[in-house]
């Protein structure tokens, strides 16, 4: 139920929110939907949403059926892959192939491009786990960046619980 209608109106004309009231309805049909436990609502003051993980994450495997929009790993609802490690975050989303920085950017959900290479490339770089692939040229427009064989090696030795899977997937 919306407190105050005209404050809602707004947001909703300025992109802030898709619709008012169907935020609760939508994480529970998500939770559903990758069969996780329904996350639990609390308001004591202010609102908390409780999500709790799969009992076992070993044996998923990502929807990789759904049509894609731009990202060659990403479709139109999911998520960049979770992980601790901005570094391995970023391997998992170049297993399928060569991407560019902004589709990388878009899909980890940064926006900041200094973030970006100083937390997630120039470390990846550095190891030696991701390159150019015209590395002739670092600052083309048309420049992307594909894993390398020490990148599928460092994600197969993944000790998370997920390295199996992976290193089938690779």
């Amino acid at each position: 139920m919306r407190r105050n209608p005209l404050f809602a109106d707004l947001l909703h004309r300025i992109e802030y929110i898709e619709k008012a009231g169907t935020g609760i309805r939508r994480m529970r049909d998500a939770a559903r939907a990758h069969g996780s436990p329904e996350p639990q609502f609390e308001n004591g003051g202010s609102f908390v949403a409780t999500f709790r993980p799969l009992a076992d994450t070993s044996d998923f495997e990502p929807d990789r059926s759904r049509p894609s929009t731009g990202s060659a790993t990403q479709s139109a609802t999911q998520s960049a892959p979770q992980s601790s490690d901005p570094v391995l975050r970023l391997l998992l989303l170049l297993v399928d192939g060569d991407q560019a920085p902004d589709a990388l950017r878009q899909a980890l959900g940064i926006k900041h491009r200094p973030t970006f290479r100083k937390n997630y490339v120039q470390p990846a770089m550095n190891e030696g786990w991701i390159a150019f692939t015209i590395p002739d040229r670092p600052s083309s427009r048309l420049q992307r960046y594909r894993l390398t064989d020490a990148g599928r090696a460092r994600l197969a030795a993944r000790k998370d619980g997920k390295g199996d899977h992976l290193a089938r997937e690779l």
